[in-house]
């Protein structure tokens, strides 16, 4: 065989092989087995709640929620545990950004956390249980889930919080081990693949695990229902292959302009937004 026609066979193996494993890998769950997500697309999601801009009603506060509910937006946010095992709605690893103190919330029990406020307000950082009694099945959650301890304690309290709630509910994560722990452990329940475009500048990151990250190779791991994308990066070809090709749902986050949020409207996709009201724009 002349070798520039070996070379060409080797050539083309290695690319029908790539493919192969690509598709495999970032499909979601069977659309035989996957769950009606209907009556989650009728609604748009306010990201850490229906907040403020300038911070004066808090991300993920009480308020916050309570002013989505009022509204009838859902609501995305953020659970992770404390020192003592407190589920709590708190975005970032650490208080710095929002209270001022440099101390990750892992570290801290719930009782030390009530000496905190939020961004100046007299607003402090709820217990999952408080912003259930809120949102009460009014609207629906998108509930990102933040193991910056302990992954299978997290998955498992907050389950075990949701028992007998009456209303809509999914989770999401960057992580796709929350994810993967879903799908073993409560397969039942809608499940979502967080993912943005990752390069190996972000933290956590080198060349080869940013680009199986941000091009879905993760979704075999948890076989997600639905893929909450950052809307900055939606054109990407796995993305667009796993929605297209595989009918997973698409979500885009975070939205800030009334026309970006009836742009992916438009193409089915679940848009999370904020600093804007959506019903104050039609």
């Amino acid at each position: 065989m002349p070798l520039p026609t070996l070379v060409f066979l080797i050539v083309l193996a290695v690319v029908v092989i790539y493919v192969a494993v690509w598709l495999f890998c970032i499909r979601p769950r069977p659309s035989l087995d996957a769950p009606d997500l209907t009556e989650f697309k009728k609604y748009d999601y306010a990201h850490r709640g229906f907040y403020k801009k300038d911070q004066s009603i808090p991300e993920n506060s009480l308020p916050a929620f309570q002013r989505a509910v009022s509204k009838g937006f859902g609501v995305e946010l953020d659970l992770q545990l404390t020192a003592d095992g407190q589920v709590v709605v708190f975005h970032d690893d650490t208080l710095k950004r929002m209270c001022g103190v440099d101390i990750p919330v892992s570290s801290v029990t719930w009782q030390e956390l009530q000496h905190y406020t939020l961004a100046g307000t007299g607003e402090n950082i709820p217990l999952f249980t408080q912003v259930l009694k809120v949102m009460a099945g009014k609207t629906p959650m998108i509930i990102e889930l933040k193991p910056y301890n302990n992954t299978d304690e997290l998955c498992q309290k907050v389950c075990d919080l949701l028992i007998g709630y009456k209303g809509l509910w999914c989770i999401e994560s960057f992580s796709p081990s929350v994810v993967q722990w879903f799908r073993k452990n409560r397969p039942e329940v809608v499940r979502g693949q967080l993912m943005a475009k990752f390069t190996h500048k972000d933290d956590s990151f080198n060349l080869i695990t940013a680009f199986l990250a941000r091009n879905l190779f993760v979704n075999v791991m948890g076989r997600p229902d639905f893929i909450a994308y950052d809307v900055k990066g939606r054109k990407n070809w796995s993305l667009r292959t796993a929605c297209g090709l595989f009918h997973a749902q698409e979500v885009n986050w975070t939205i800030r302009t009334p026309q970006l949020l009836w742009s992916v409207k438009a193409d089915d996709s679940m848009g999370i937004f904020e600093h804007f009201d959506p019903t104050q724009q039609k």
